[in-house]
């Protein structure tokens, strides 16, 4: 069971967390954001919802940061809870360790969404130009193939006959 700030406390640790906060400006922001997140949902200011407040309160300071927003899945939930455990136990390194690899995972999805579409644009312009040149290489040889029909009666060679 989590103990929570008493309520007749929270404005106090709200504007404590703040002021606290504004220290913190050299610090690695993944680091500052599991540390904001693990003492606002310890102060625990409201009946419902804090952890989504926590979560958003964590994407403002990575936003901040040119980072990408906090996204935990579903699927992530309990080892979420358990790195809040461990904070709540003085260990904030799973938590920082936690938003750092989600934020990895988000900043190289993000890079191979762009990878890919340089790619298939790359692969678009090959293939433009390949077409390009097989339809000029056609052109030429229907014009030289032309060319020998329309010569094939003269006494004399024609000139592009052996090209």
């Amino acid at each position: 069971m989590h103990e929570y700030c008493p309520p007749v406390h929270v404005e106090a640790e709200i504007e404590r967390l703040l002021s606290l906060l504004d220290g913190y400006g050299a610090v690695d922001q993944i680091i500052v954001g599991a540390w904001l997140h693990h003492r606002f949902t310890q102060i625990h200011p409201y009946q419902d919802g804090n952890g989504r407040v926590a979560r958003a309160l964590t994407t403002l300071i990575l936003l901040r940061a040119d980072l990408l927003p906090l996204v935990i899945d579903r699927d992530l939930r309990s080892e979420y809870i358990g790195t809040l455990e461990s904070a709540d136990a003085d260990n904030l390194a799973p938590l920082a360790s936690l938003f750092a690899r989600l934020e990895r995972t988000a900043i190289m999805q993000g890079l191979s969404v762009d990878a890919d579409k340089e790619i298939a644009h790359q692969r678009s312009l090959a293939s433009a130009v390949i077409q390009s040149l097989a339809q000029k290489f056609r052109s030429k040889r229907l014009g030289i193939e032309k060319g020998k029909r329309c010569c094939a009666g003269a006494k004399e060679v024609c000139p592009r006959a052996n090209q």
